[in-house]
């Protein structure tokens, strides 16, 4: 018998991975797309609904769901859509499947970890949280609003914590999807230098298509209450990110100068998670990771308009 799952944001970037990658799985689960109608993708099989408005009680009530997953999620600079959205929306989902069957997974990120000592690293689920963002805040508060709902209502609400996802797509508020634009610029205009900030920090990237993997896994093996980090376990130097970028499209030679206006008033030098927990619900290997994540990264390119240099696979 299909699950049936309720995925709320299928219109964002992570949503419209994980809906592809569930439908792709061979009649598994029947997909209940809701999206917004500015970005839900593809149209011919969303439901568009005013996320900021609707009642989740009524979904629930009309299309009966055995999953619910909230991807619905905001980088604002703003601190009240910050909270708006990524906290009390969540709760308003957890509240509306109090007393019910419904299984809950939620989407968490790594930036609740905050600054984090490189001792620390791998860091596991129960490392301390320490948010030093209004973004890394509301999740962290979505997070503890999960522990008192499973608490007091018996609810099945897990967690995804998401570190740097890779793919096609990709929001240019985060790093990768910024860079990829700015290379298709240079490249349509013939530009020999690339204005960054720091390069010199090192973050865990992940394909976002082993990323929809793990969040199947989790939802069909993890546990309630439980947060399972969604990473690869070891990190890369944003350069590193950088230059195999523009060795992709081509161009080597671009010099990568320094912009003091790029540059953040504080940066955490490194971080990686622990997969230990994530891999006693999946196999995966450091190889398949790694080459995941170069076609991710291809396809980011490819999605920003940037030309390939050369054939890839």
């Amino acid at each position: 018998m299909k699950q049936k799952i309720l995925l709320l944001g299928a219109g964002g970037f992570l949503g419209r991975h994980l809906c592809d990658y569930l439908l792709s799985r061979a009649g598994m689960y029947d997909v209940i797309e809701i999206g917004s109608a500015l970005d839900a993708f593809p149209p011919d099989r969303t439901i568009y609904v005013d996320t900021a408005e609707h009642d989740i009680t009524r979904m629930i009530e009309q299309f009966s769901p055995t999953v619910i997953i909230n991807t619905i999620g905001v980088f604002s600079r703003s601190p009240k859509e910050c909270f708006d959205v990524n906290a009390f929306f969540s709760r308003t989902v957890m509240h509306g499947i109090k007393g019910t069957p419904i299984q809950l997974l939620l989407i968490g990120s790594a930036a609740e970890y905050g600054m984090v000592t490189p001792g620390a690293m791998p860091l596991r689920e129960d490392y301390p949280l320490n948010p030093i963002s209004d973004y890394g805040m509301s999740k962290a508060v979505q997070e503890f609003y999960m522990h008192a709902c499973v608490i007091s209502n018996g609810s099945d609400i897990r967690l995804a914590r998401i570190y740097n996802l890779i793919g096609k797509g990709l929001s240019t508020k985060l790093a990768p999807g910024g860079f990829a634009e700015r290379i298709a610029g240079l490249q349509k205009d013939g530009g020999t230098r690339m204005l960054v900030g720091n390069l010199k920090s090192k973050r865990d990237y992940i394909s976002v298509r082993v990323a929809c993997r793990m969040l199947e896994a989790i939802m069909n093996k993890g546990t309630a209450g439980q947060t399972y980090n969604v990473c690869a376990g070891y990190s890369l130097p944003i350069e590193s990110l950088v230059k195999t970028m523009l060795e992709y499209a081509g161009m080597n030679t671009v010099t990568l100068e320094t912009d003091p206006a790029l540059l953040r008033g504080f940066d955490i030098a490194d971080i990686y998670g622990s997969t230990e927990k994530i891999e006693g619900l999946l196999s995966f290997s450091r190889e398949e990771l790694e080459q995941r994540y170069n076609e991710d990264l291809i396809a980011l390119l490819s999605g920003a308009g940037v030309t390939l240099a050369k054939k890839t696979t």
